[in-house]
């Protein structure tokens, strides 16, 4: 059932109807932030700024064939399939995830008149991602991503129009990940996410550190399965699962924060990185090829003790970027946060002023619904 919303804030236009498609449950959402137990969803300011109507994954009522293809292809397909009726009555169509958004552009395809219809996607090098994405590129008026490394891979493998792709950054709810006054330091490492997760190359370079490491091997976005449980794991290294006030209190307590990936193309780790740093702790990533620099910093090396001296000053980085797949280099980034606290809250205050100023989600928000209106 499309949710027709009670509007708690001024839109920027009226005359457009629109419709968003989301892969969300709307109805929890609405539950968990009444009891402020979780971040503001930004799906849900992004429907007040466009005055638009949810159609989201959770309230999808299908039967024995919807069933059947939700487990061969996923939820998207049904999600997709389930909307389709509703969109002759609105004017644009944004789906928020490229699951149930590049289904929905095939059925669009094949409709005369048809609404404009934005996708944002987060991942479209995957094979069978390429196949569907070449074949609805008709049914898409304006392509979201959140790296440019997806835009390039959108223009030179997928055909897409680059006139019709804009890179948007990624967003954090910074009134609940914020940094936690009186709550003290203890002797660990935090971490948390598994898509793309290089836990391997961490949990090597934790030997001889002196911190436990603490793993919130969970994720609200990853279809990916916790395995750290199912192998054996060395001293000091604690697999957990939180809800979102258990992760608060995680990271507060927390040394620093590290965020270890696999070489990937895309924007993964982004949440995790942004929550650490709307926290006030220094943050330490992966330097991958999908990643759009959210912190300033240097690239930590093997062998490196000090502050390098290629960097501009060590009063203005918002984190510490490292190689992938390095244990040595990111040991040693470790061990100078480690045994230099006071450059770690440096690094932690400008990581928190960072996000205020580029990537909360009323900006992303903002951001969101001018690129959408503009399709």
């Amino acid at each position: 059932m499309v949710e027709l919303r009670e509007r708690t804030v001024t839109p920027v236009r009226m005359a457009t109807r629109v419709l968003m498609l989301v892969d969300a449950d709307a109805a929890a959402d609405r539950e968990r932030s009444a009891r402020r137990a979780g971040p503001r969803r930004d799906y849900r300011l992004l429907a007040e700024a466009l005055d638009a109507d949810i159609y989201d994954a959770g309230s999808v009522k299908t039967g024995r064939a919807g069933r059947l293809l939700a487990k061969l292809a996923g939820k998207g397909p049904s999600h997709a399939i389930a909307s389709a009726g509703q969109f002759k009555q609105y004017d644009l169509v944004f789906s928020d995830n490229e699951y149930s958004g590049l289904f929905a552009a095939l059925l669009m395809r094949c409709m005369a008149p048809r609404p404009r219809h934005v996708v944002l996607a987060h991942h479209l090098t995957p094979a069978k991602k390429r196949l569907i994405a070449r074949l609805a590129r008709g049914g898409i008026d304006r392509l979201i991503l959140h790296s440019t490394a997806q835009r390039r891979f959108a223009i030179e493998r997928l055909g897409f129009d680059p006139d019709r792709i804009e890179v948007v950054p990624y967003q954090v709810d910074t009134s609940y990940w914020r940094p936690q006054p009186g709550i003290a330091t203890e002797g660990y490492v935090a971490t948390a996410g598994l898509e793309c997760r290089d836990y391997r190359t961490l949990i090597e370079a934790m030997g001889g550190l002196g911190l436990d490491l603490q793993v919130a091997a969970a994720s609200n976005w990853s279809r990916k399965k916790n395995t750290l449980r199912d192998v054996a794991l060395p001293a000091g290294v604690h697999v957990n699962s939180y809800d979102y006030r258990g992760l608060r209190d995680l990271y507060a307590r927390s040394r620093f924060v590290v965020v270890p990936l696999l070489e990937v193309d895309f924007q993964a780790g982004i949440t995790t990185v942004l929550e650490g740093m709307a926290m006030g702790k220094a943050v330490i990533s992966t330097a991958t090829s999908g990643h759009q620099k959210a912190f300033e910093g240097p690239l930590w090396q093997a062998g490196m003790t000090e502050w390098p001296s290629s960097y501009p000053s060590r009063h203005d980085a918002s984190g510490i970027y490292v190689p992938p797949s390095d244990p040595v280099a990111l040991h040693a980034a470790m061990r100078y946060l480690r045994e230099h606290p006071e450059q770690a809250e440096v690094i932690g205050a400008n990581a928190r002023r960072r996000v205020e100023d580029g990537f909360t989600v009323e900006q992303f928000a903002e951001r969101m619904a001018g690129v959408i209106l503009g399709a």
